[in-house]
């Protein structure tokens, strides 16, 4: 028995799930979770059956969650707990912003200095660097939706003159924002409002 067969057992029939969630941060919380399904809307990146989307009871609204981000799973009413035999705890890829450390796809990571002009002469187009806000409000570097803003940074904004002078300047005062504005959860509400209209602008027009 496995996270997964519990989903897969869930979606079949229709009912809810109990998950304990563990974000990058390594902050814990436990969700209910309804209208279960796969997420496949970011196949072309890389992520297929990865994330389910469902009415998060905790937030009041439809979220995403990454499969593997899911340290324990019961289906309700009375299914047994399921764990994962990962402490994702004890694995999470990035603290709050004091020595930032941002997990990368590629497994690898990279710190970041609380000063900004460090953060702002260390910048460069590839994609290591996080989008902080955008990984702040959805709660998960790896979100698909943060890859899409990561994505339009690398390929469209650094490409340009106006671009690049943007990204310097969004390095420069993200870090702090993020620290402001971390367990501000009305405020992230109304960030993810912006960035998902964002990215169906960047969606139709780029990719």
């Amino acid at each position: 028995m496995s996270i997964r067969t519990e989903i897969d057992r869930a979606i079949r029939t229709g009912k809810d799930i109990e998950i304990e969630y563990v974000k990058y941060d390594g902050t814990r919380s436990r969700r209910r979770v309804s209208n279960i399904s796969y997420c496949n809307d970011y196949e072309d990146y890389g992520y297929e059956n990865d994330h389910i989307s469902g009415f998060c009871h905790l937030r009041g609204e439809d979220r995403h969650f990454k499969i593997d981000r899911i340290q324990s799973i019961r289906v309700l009413p009375d299914g047994p707990l399921v764990k994962n035999p990962k402490d994702l705890v004890s694995e999470s890829s990035y603290n709050s912003y004091s020595g930032f450390s941002v997990s990368h796809v590629g497994g690898s990571s990279t710190s970041h200095s609380s000063s900004p002009s460090k953060a702002t002469s260390s910048y460069s187009t590839s994609s290591k660097e996080g989008c902080y806000i955008a990984t702040m409000a959805y709660g998960d570097y790896n979100h698909p939706k943060v890859i899409i803003l990561r994505k339009y940074r690398d390929d469209v904004l650094a490409k340009s003159v106006f671009g690049k002078v943007f990204i310097r300047f969004y390095y420069a005062i993200s870090p702090t924002l993020v620290k402001v504005l971390r367990n501000k959860e009305s405020i992230n509400n109304s960030i993810r409002q912006v960035l998902d209209y964002l990215i169906k602008c960047i969606q139709s027009k780029h990719l």
